[in-house]
C-alpha cells in the first residue's frame, strides 16, 4: 500500500507543478508542463511496481489456499498463474512495453472470479476451521 501512497502522490504532483502555487513563477512553462509531464511518468512507472507486487502478493496466496484444506485446491493453484501472469504482465511493461499485453492478466480474472464464488455462495466449512 506505501508504494500505491507514493504513486498517487507523485500524480497529484503534476497538480501542483501546473497550479499558481508558490515558486512556480520561477520556470516557465514549458519547464513546467516537462516537470508536470516527468511526476505523471514517474506515477505510472511506480503504479506498475505496485502490480507487479501485487502479484507476488496474489502468487503467496494462492499457494496457501492450494496447501490449506479449506478451499479447493484448484482455486489456489488458479491464483498462482493468475499472480504469474501479473507479475509478467508487469515485468514486460516496465522492461519490454513492445511484448507486454492484456492479455497476460486474463489468467488473474480466471482465478479471482471462481474464488470470488466459492467464497460468495460456498464459504469454508466452519467445522473444519474449528477442527
Amino acid at each position: 500500500m506505501v508504494t500505491y501512497a507514493v504513486a498517487q502522490s507523485s500524480f497529484f504532483a503534476a497538480s501542483i507543478v501546473l497550479g499558481d502555487s508558490a515558486g512556480m513563477s520561477a520556470f516557465t512553462t514549458d519547464q513546467r508542463n516537462g516537470l508536470a509531464y516527468l511526476a505523471i511518468r514517474i506515477s505510472g512507472t511506480i503504479a506498475w511496481l505496485f502490480l507487479c507486487l501485487y502479484g507476488i502478493a496474489s502468487i503467496l496466496r494462492g499457494y496457501l489456499i492450494a496447501r490449506s484444506t479449506y478451499l479447493p485446491r484448484i482455486l489456489g493453484v488458479l491464483l498462482i498463474i493468475g499472480g504469474a501472469g501479473f507479475v509478467l504482465r508487469s515485468a514486460t511493461y516496465l522492461l519490454a512495453p513492445k511484448y507486454s499485453s492484456p492479455m497476460l492478466l486474463m489468467p488473474m480474472a480466471l482465478a479471482g472470479i471462481p474464488l470470488m464464488g466459492w467464497l460468495l455462495f460456498r464459504g469454508i466449512d466452519p467445522a473444519r476451521v474449528r477442527g
